[in-house]
């Protein structure tokens, strides 16, 4: 049976682009901002190397609490994170949540981007999940100037503010199109190494007790 994954985040912070780095014929619609995207989830086919083969999740971003929104359904005004947050949770559990294997929380790394909202969405997906394993990948790090990985090391009490543990399984990456890191930025090489560091998380979660080979 193939393994499901699903990627959540709040809006903005990479979940479509983690997507299209992952299957790399999804094409899943991006934007360069706090634009909502998807406006709904849809799964795609993903080759994680050595044989091994999963279902992603792109889904619908997660909203800043305290913003409102005209639902017309109800026909009153509605706080649009608890709409996003209900569209979300009918997704995941439309599937069976016991048929998840892997959630994977977004948060953008880059300056001025983290937000106590990233903290509290964090919370609620927490809280969703059960028993579901869930790891966090850090985006927007193409102006990072360290090793990407030092990011996690270098906001522990950010991070500690924001309720995600410290030992949190997690990948610090950026998620921009090689063509994009390669003409704006000189840094190709971050996107492959990103893919495979992405890769090598969910294969480690999703397989843990085979060293990630096909046998």
């Amino acid at each position: 049976m193939s393994k499901n994954v699903a990627i959540i985040g709040q809006t903005g912070a990479g979940i479509s682009s983690l997507v299209n780095m992952l299957c790399l014929d999804a094409n899943a619609p991006t934007s360069s901002d706090t634009t909502r995207c998807t406006k709904e989830g849809k799964e795609y086919q993903c080759n994680l190397e050595d044989g091994w083969m999963c279902q992603v999740h792109d889904t619908v971003g997660l909203g800043e609490p305290g913003r409102w929104q005209f639902s017309f359904k109800s026909f009153k005004f509605v706080r649009k994170a608890d709409t996003w947050q209900l569209e979300l949770e009918e997704y995941l559990t439309k599937k069976n949540l016991e048929s998840w294997d892997l959630l994977i929380y977004c948060i953008p790394g880059g300056r001025g981007l983290l937000k106590k909202s990233h903290g509290q969405n964090y919370k609620k997906v927490k809280s969703m999940a059960g028993s579901v394993p869930i790891v966090v990948v850090v985006t927007h790090l193409e102006n990072f100037k360290d090793p990407l990985d030092s990011w996690w090391s270098d906001n522990l009490s950010t991070l500690g503010n924001l309720g995600i543990p410290e030992n949190t399984k997690h990948a610090c990456i950026t998620a921009l199109p090689k063509h994009a890191l390669e003409t704006f930025y000189q840094k190709g090489d971050l996107y492959d190494n990103s893919r495979e560091g992405l890769k090598t998380l969910i294969r480690g979660i999703l397989w843990p007790s085979t060293g990630h080979r096909r046998r």
